[in-house]
């Protein structure tokens, strides 16, 4: 879903949705003041029903970083995280959850997309992880003994009884964890998500496939532009004009948007 995102913020939100398991409103709550460095990538300050509480986050550490990096008043802690692309004013509830929706949507994901759902999810892959009940409960802010919880630990948990077979003698294979960790760029030493093929920070390839699949891309772009300007040097200008509007819309993603929909409208008649 991350993939499928438009802009540097919906990215970290749903990232921070799934690597946190906070709920939707600490989620919808966070400012920027929230957000501080640890040793192991960020922490998050949320208060919810159990009061205030920090959670660490590693996967989740490029997206947030990138999009803090964008964030219109990033120097204002007060500002709210989840905020437009290009002011500093708090997002509304529908476009919080429209983040999710509609990332979803474009990759063709059926299932419900909302952060209870990430918080569910992040429930049952620690519990799958073999992570203690109490710590799960600990990270999402839930009460000692959380009923909900212990439905994670005993369905998806089978740490327990690995350690028990491991106690009484038994040869038990275990599997390594895949590490979902973000990278460091080998061109700007920036934290980058391990899954991408290219750095978020500066599109560094991280792959030897990925440079050499880039290359034939830059050539076969090339060789078809020259094509194109051979046989109708008059578009030459259009591309022009057109570069000038991407370049707007890519500074504000919803005015592509907005413009689209006064485009849809105007076709309805």
């Amino acid at each position: 879903m991350i993939d499928d995102t438009r802009n540097a913020r919906d990215a970290a939100l749903i990232a921070v949705a799934f690597d946190s398991g906070a709920r939707s409103g600490e989620l919808e709550d966070l400012r920027v003041g929230d957000v501080a460095d640890h040793d192991h990538g960020l922490q998050i300050f949320v208060d919810g029903k159990k009061g205030q509480r920090s959670v660490t986050l590693i996967p989740a550490v490029p997206f947030l970083n990138r999009w803090i990096s964008d964030h219109p008043d990033s120097d204002d802690p007060d500002a709210p995280l989840w905020s437009k692309l290009s002011k500093p004013d708090e997002i509304s509830y529908r476009q919080f959850n429209n983040a999710f929706k509609d990332a979803a949507k474009r990759a063709g994901v059926d299932k419900p997309v909302t952060p209870t759902n990430f918080r569910k999810s992040n429930a049952s892959w620690l519990a799958r992880k073999g992570m203690p009940q109490a710590f799960i409960e600990d990270r999402q802010g839930r009460k000692r003994g959380s009923d909900v919880t212990a439905h994670y630990v005993a369905k998806f948990g089978g740490e327990a009884d690995t350690t028990y077979a491991k106690l009484h003698g038994k040869d038990v294979e275990e599997d390594d964890p895949d590490p979902i960790g973000p990278v460091d760029c080998p061109r700007c030493g920036k934290e980058t998500p391990r899954d991408e093929d290219a750095c978020v920070w500066c599109r560094q390839p991280l792959e030897y496939d990925t440079v050499e699949a880039r290359k034939q891309e830059d050539r076969e772009v090339r060789s078809a532009v020259l094509r194109m300007a051979k046989e109708n040097p008059d578009l030459l200008d259009n591309i022009e004009q057109a570069r000038e509007f991407m370049d707007l819309f890519e500074d504000d993603p919803e005015l592509f948007a907005d413009a689209r929909e006064f485009a849809d409208a105007l076709s309805d008649g």
